[in-house]
This record gives structure tokens, sequence and C-alpha cells, in this order.
């Protein structure tokens, strides 16, 4: 394994061996989830799909963030480069752990109930399935170019960065949009891409601030700073969809949002406001916040924690048939799917193993 630069974190050994306890709770959680599949079906699908996306969005997310630092630079971008690169392992298993959705496909989507006489030229299940090996195989390729430090150029990042916007754009309508039929919204693969990357990068400053060599006060300051603009873009950009629609007095795209108003889903609804916006947004003005050892990590932990909640609540209350609120389905699901994801980012060359 070759050795980071001086300063650069390092995962110690006790945290490459969680890996295994990560891995049995993976497996477990998938069991669960399988076994549930059989007498609920939808709920188990919705909580499956919403766990797969959740942990695709932080492999996502890390692949973006590697490609805007080789076209920036920066020191943020040395201290947590490794552990972004450890986080695209996971990716193979993320296209393999797919393969359940593509038998499960009705549970979730009401266009792919629909015979194939009736199904449109666009959603339909050929063409969806052979549009998501696209995407995956898409950011596969990607993945292993940035795996290898002499690929990892700026030719490669420009053209990278630009292939991820357009297929996670489609991918987005794909998985995310067409969960609820005739809504549609321009602004959902941004809003989607924005909190992938606030999600892989929470997931680095969480582990970096874990490791040693700890990240200096100065790097520490630089990422909370750039947590602070994650955090900001994806509210923007979320918040400027909603006052879109809602100041618009759009009938069919409101119903999207009273959706997530419903008893079940309002309490989530107000909590994402809270915790993923408005606190965040208080403590990382604060040029001492940032740089802690004790408060930076958990507001990055809290932020992935939310990122979580904020999957589900993009996905859960669009999926017909289930039960609305948080089931401990969901718990299962993303303990199951980021169990394997934990086990396979642990045993990356330089994240410890």
């Amino acid at each position: 394994m070759s050795t980071p630069p001086p300063g650069v974190p390092l995962l110690q050994p006790r945290f490459a061996r969680w890996r295994y306890l990560a891995l049995t709770i993976g497996l477990a959680g998938l069991v669960a989830c399988a076994l549930m599949a059989h007498t609920q079906p939808v709920a188990a699908m919705r909580s499956y799909w919403a766990a797969w996306l959740y942990c695709l969005g932080l492999s996502l997310g890390a692949l973006s963030l590697l490609m805007v630092h080789t076209l920036t630079g920066g020191r943020w971008g040395e201290a947590l480069r490794p552990l972004l690169r450890a986080a695209l392992r996971p990716l193979p298993l993320l296209a393999l752990l797919l393969v359940p959705v593509a038998f499960g496909l009705p549970r979730l989507f009401a266009w792919a109930a629909v015979p194939a006489a009736r199904a449109g030229a666009y959603l339909n299940r050929p063409f969806f399935l052979a549009r998501a090996v696209i995407y995956l195989l898409t950011w596969l390729v990607l993945a292993a170019l940035l795996r290898r430090r002499a690929c990892a150029g700026t030719a490669v990042s420009a053209a990278g960065l630009l292939l991820y916007a357009f297929t996670m754009s489609f991918a987005t309508v794909d998985w995310f949009v067409s969960l609820q039929p005739q809504w549609s919204t321009t602004a959902a693969g941004l809003i989607v891409i924005a909190a992938q990357a606030l999600g892989a990068l929470s997931f680095a400053v969480l582990v970096a601030c874990g490791a040693r060599p700890r990240p200096q006060a100065a790097i520490r300051n630089d990422l909370g700073t750039l947590l602070f603009v994650c955090m900001l873009l994806w509210a923007y950009v979320a918040y400027a969809q909603f006052l879109t629609v809602w100041g618009g007095d759009l009938p069919r795209e409101s119903r999207w949002y009273l959706a997530r108003m419903v008893p079940g889903w309002r309490g989530l609804t107000f909590l994402l406001v809270a915790a993923r916006f408005a606190l965040p947004f208080g403590l990382l003005l604060f040029r001492r916040v940032k740089r802690s050892v004790g408060a930076l990590p958990v507001i990055a932990a809290v932020l992935l924690a939310t990122n979580w909640l904020y999957t589900l609540w993009l996905v859960a209350p669009s999926v017909a048939g289930a039960a609305p609120g948080l089931r401990w389905l969901d718990v299962a699901a993303v303990a199951g799917i980021g169990g394997l994801w934990t086990f396979f980012f642990a045993g990356a060359p330089g994240a410890g193993a």
C-alpha cells in the first residue's frame, strides 16, 4: 500500500477492523429486507431503493469532488483525496445491487406496472434498464480513470464532470422524478447533484477528523467553509424550486410537496429544514467552530445522516402503497447496503486496510 504524503489522514487499523463489523451488519440488514419482501413487498422495495440511491450518492459525490479538485486544486483536496478515492471502490458493488430493483420495478414505479403494449416510448422497462446500465458503465469508467493517478488529468476531469452532470440529470428523471406520475421539474438534477456532493464531503470530513494525523486547523477551516458552501448550494436550488412551484401556484407540481406535508412526513420535513440547513448554517458561520476538532465532525455527521433522510424524503412519499413515515425497514435497508459500502470503502488502499 502506498503511503500518503505527510499530513494526509490515514485511517488507523482499528478503523479498518470495523469493516468486518460493517460487513456483518450489512448482510443482516439485507437478509431482513429479503425476508420482509415476501410480506411487505412495496415497503421493502421502497426502503431498498432509497438506501441504494443514498449510498450511490456517496460514491458519485466523491467522484465529482475528485474531478473538481483536479481542476481547481487546493489543500482541502489533498487532505480528503485518499478518502474520496476509496469511496469510489464500492461502485461495482452498487451496480450489482441494482439487480433486485430490476425485478421489483412495478412495486416502485406506476408506469412499470402498465402492460408493455401501453408503455411509453421513454418510460418502459427495457429502455429504463438499458439507460441504467449506460449510466453505471459511464461512472465506473470515470471512477477507474480517477483511481489511477496517471490518468486523472485535467482533460479527463473536465470531460468527466460534463458526463457526470449529463448522466446524473437523466438518472434523476428516471430514478426520482418518474416515481410520481405526471410530475416534472427541471431543477431535480441539480438538486440531487448538490446533495450528493454534500453527502460525500460530509462523509470524508467526518472520517478525516477521526483519522491520525488529523487535518491541521487551517485545513479544517477550509473543510468547514466547503461544507458551508455545498450546504448553501443545495439549499438555494431546493428552495428556488419550492418557491417557483408554491409561489406560482402550480397544481400538478404542488402535489409533490403536499405529499410531504401529510402526517408521517411533516415532522421529517421540518427536521430537514432545521438540521440540514438552519443548524449548520448558524454554526459554520464561526471560524472557531470550523477549526474545532470536536464540533466540525459532529456537524459533518449531522449532514451525513440528514442526507439519508433527505434521500428517503425524496423517494418514499412518491411510492404508492407504502405507509407514510420512517419505518424500521428503512433503517435495515440503509444498514444493509451501507454496511457493504463501508466494507468495500475501508478495504481500499488509502483507507487504512
